[in-house]
Formats: structure tokens, sequence, C-alpha cells
């Protein structure tokens, strides 16, 4: 079975504004103690890579792939950094161009050209101590990206194009994805609520329209492909009853119904560069209090983005074949964007992500961002519903390019001017004996007198475990550039 969705590749340079900034960003690594001690197990050549995932899944089972996974990228951001910051962009903007290509495939131009502004203004850049580089580690989105397409091609109400795929590629790319979502579940359980929401909509959907012969899957052969979601939820009960959850997977007990659609709403939109308006870090700082150089770039910007998404999406023929279903693939998006927000939302339910979004100023987490691309598509459609019967769409979508402009894109452009260059800790300084270790990328909780840091850097020698802050930080640090000038050439 397969989805075929045409991809016009001239989409990929309308996101080249976006593209940018992400990769600016990328340069400054690391931005936290997660980055260093996992860069620090990944170019340790004594490091037992999977050993360690297993035994770190006793206390969370996602971290059997989670470990490992973000050992292997961020040992990939450390020795090369402009390679990974494209491969990090490119996966990330290939979502967006997909998305796009589904507005295309149901003939709504004006759709695609509202999310191709949405996606360059509303996807965040700014970053907080939680971050890592660009926000959108690849494994991350490697794994939301398999996700997506596993459940377009495998998932009914997809665009109205199922058929039967008896090649041998197809099917080895179907092997090869539900492969890939297995994996994507376990690395990060927010991947299986996403995919089995957008299941159990089309599920909905499949059972209340009727829709045309050969339109949609039967009922029968939708709940087969939903016997992929079995194993993990099975892995996940048996894990559960041999091991207790923290408080970052538990439900918490103070969870109301208005609690819980403020803290998605605060967690999804802090995934955006209007995080800041949600009372989430970094602070929202208004137009008049930026200095105009800021305000002149953001205009820019929002001037290239308008003519880069009118020039190109102007010009793409229509996706649409013979005999298609435009509503189907209009639904397509919704769900699309329903099952993003409200499965990367998943952590806003948990007894420690649910009470810092109680607080005024929460930090923004990798999740969010990923939620907050489920709510620019959401707000990309409903903008497209308002402006759908109005003669001035031309003007009304400049307006608000502008507007998002000086209200948004100012957040991502300030950020940038922000980023200090000198906590980056490259190899070539590394390497040089340039480098400038700042505290945080050595965690004091970890390195403090009789902490066990092996738990986290395996290669940590247990003699000096008991030794003073400062030497154990020192230890660590030498260990560090040791492993470095073994591969500085």
């Amino acid at each position: 079975m397969k989805t075929e969705i045409p991809i016009p590749y001239p989409l990929y340079i309308a996101y080249l504004p976006i593209s940018a900034l992400l990769l600016l960003q990328s340069w400054v690594w690391p931005q936290n103690w997660d980055d260093v001690h996992r860069a620090f197990n990944g170019i340790d050549p004594t490091h037992d890579l999977f050993g360690y995932g297993l035994e770190q899944s006793k206390n969370m089972l996602k971290l059997l792939i989670h470990d490992p996974a973000l050992s292997l990228t961020n040992k990939f951001d450390y020795l090369y950094p402009m390679l990974s910051g494209i491969f990090e962009v490119a996966l990330l903007v290939s979502f967006m161009v997909i998305c796009t290509s589904l507005a295309l495939k149901a003939n709504d131009k004006i759709l695609a050209i509202i999310l191709v502004l949405n996606f360059n203004f509303l996807t965040g850049i700014q970053a907080t101590k939680f971050l890592p580089p660009a926000a959108y580690p690849i494994a991350f989105s490697l794994f939301f990206l398999l996700t997506v397409l596993g459940n377009l091609r495998f998932d009914c109400g997809r665009q109205g194009q199922v058929e039967n795929s008896k090649s041998l590629m197809g099917a080895l790319v179907s092997i090869f994805l539900i492969m890939g979502e297995q994996i994507a579940f376990v690395f990060y359980a927010c991947n299986y609520f996403q995919s089995f929401l957008f299941w159990l909509f089309s599920l909905v959907q499949l059972l209340t329209s009727s829709l045309k012969r050969g339109n949609a899957c039967s009922v029968g052969m939708h709940f087969l492909t939903g016997a992929r979601y079995l194993p993990f939820a099975v892995a996940t009960i048996i894990w559960r009853i041999h091991h207790n959850t923290g408080d970052a997977e538990s439900i918490s007990p103070d969870l109301s119904f208005f609690k819980l659609v403020t803290g998605v709403i605060r967690w999804s939109l802090g995934g955006t560069s209007a995080g800041g308006i949600g009372g989430m870090n970094p602070p929202y700082q208004t137009p008049n209090n930026l200095p105009a150089a800021i305000l002149i770039a953001s205009l820019l910007y929002g001037a290239i983005t308008l003519y880069l998404a009118r020039s190109i999406v102007s010009k793409q023929k229509s996706l649409t074949s013979r005999n298609h279903n435009i509503g189907q693939t209009s639904m397509t998006l919704l769900k699309l964007a329903i099952s993003i927000l409200m499965g990367w939302s998943l952590p806003a339910l948990s007894n420690r992500y649910f009470h810092e979004l109680l607080e005024s100023q929460t930090p923004t987490y990798v999740a969010s961002r990923y939620a907050g691309l489920g709510l620019i598509i959401l707000i990309s459609l409903f903008a497209n519903w308002l402006i759908r019967d109005i003669h001035f769409k031309r003007t009304a979508i400049a307006g608000s390019a502008a507007m998002l402009s000086l209200m948004l894109v100012t957040q991502n452009i300030r950020a940038l001017t922000e980023f200090d260059i000198s906590s980056s800790l490259s190899k070539q300084d590394i390497c040089s004996g340039k480098a400038h270790w700042k505290s945080h990328f050595l965690d004091e909780e970890v390195f403090k007198p009789g902490v066990n840091t092996k738990n986290w850097l395996t290669s940590f020698p247990g003699s000096a475990l008991n030794k003073s802050l400062e030497e154990k930080r020192k230890i660590a640090i030498n260990i560090f550039t040791e492993n470095s000038i073994s591969i500085c050439h």
C-alpha cells in the first residue's frame, strides 16, 4: 500500500529564510549538559553505546534508543557542525515541504502560500539552556519525519490515493517505514501518540463518511495497519510492570480540563516564535523595545519570504489527479495538525512539566518545538478559512506578513543577535587548547563530591568520585580533550 505525494522541489527554495536562521543557530554547540555528556560518550572509544542504553532503559524505556541515538548525533554535531546543521535543517524543511505539497494536492494555492509564510514566520529558533542546537535535533527530526511518512503511507483518509504496492521497491519502502516507526516510538513516545491519533482520526473519518469506492481502504484493512501499534504498547506495559515511572512520565494527579487546555496551549505556543507571548522563556519583547536594525531586518525577512511564497507557489502545477477528493486532502492536513499538536503535548500532562506550566515563566523544551509545528498548521488552516470568501486575499496576506514580521520574526532575529559564539566548544578549539568551558556545560549536580558521575560519563574513573567539584570537572575536561585529540586530524 502506498500514498504518492509528488514533491515540487522548488518549494525548498521557499523555505530558505527559516533555513538560514536555523542553520546559523545550529553553529553554537553545545547548549547544555545533555549535549556535552552525550557527545562525551559518543566520542569515547571505550563507551558501550547500546549496552549503556540498555542499562539506562531500566530508568526510562525510551533511553534504550534515545541515549544511543543522541550520543551518535551529538558526536556528529561536535565533529561536523556545518554538515550536521545542514542535515538538521533539511529534515525539518522536508516536513514543511510535504505539508505544502498536500495543500497543492488539494488545489489550494492560497493555503500553500499561508503555510510557507507561517512556517517561515512562526517556527521558533529562540534558545534556552534546555534546547540543543537548532532546537530540532537530528534524531528527533528524523524519527518525527518517519512517523509522518508512515501515517501518510499506511493510514486511511490519505488523499484518496490508497493502492496496493506489489513492486519490490514499494515493499522495501513499507518495511523500512514500519521498522523506522517502531524505533521512533521507543525513542520518544510522542511519536507513538502522534501516529496513533492520526490513525484513530482516520478510522473515525472512515466510519462516518461515505467515500467513493477505491478512495479509501476498508475498515478491516485499516485495523490491520493499526497492528503496528501493538509492539510498543505491549513493551510499555511489560516495562511498567517491572519498573517505576518518574515525574516526567507519570500523569499529574492535579490535572483538570481547564489547566490541561491552558498547559497544552502554552506548551505548543512555546515551541513557536510566539512562545514569549504565552509566558515561556525567553520572554517576549514588543517591537517598540527592539533596536531599529532588528525591525528593519525582520521586515526585509518578511518581504523576501512573501516574494518567495507567491512566486514559487504560483508557478506550481496542480498536483490533483483525476477523481481526486480535494476535501480528503484538506482533512489530512487537519488530522496531521491535531495529531502532532496533541501527540507532542503529551509531556504537558506529566507531573513534572504540568506544574512547571503553571508557573509564570517556563523554559521551552524540545517536544514543545514539534507541538508548535502542529499548531502552525492549525493556524494556517484557520487563516485560510477566514480569508476564503474575501476578494482582497493578496492584500490581506501581505498585511498579515508585515504584521507577523514585526510581531514574531523579530523574536527570532533578536535570538540570533544574542548568541554567545564564545560559548561554543568547537573541535578546533578543543584540539588547539583554546576551548572555553562554561560551568553549565558540566552540571554541578553531576560533579559534586560523592555523586556517581559514571552514571553519565561511563569512562569517568571510579577512584575520583569523591574528589572536589572542580577536580572532577577538570578530570572530565581532560578525558574529553584526550578523546578529541585522537580524532583531531
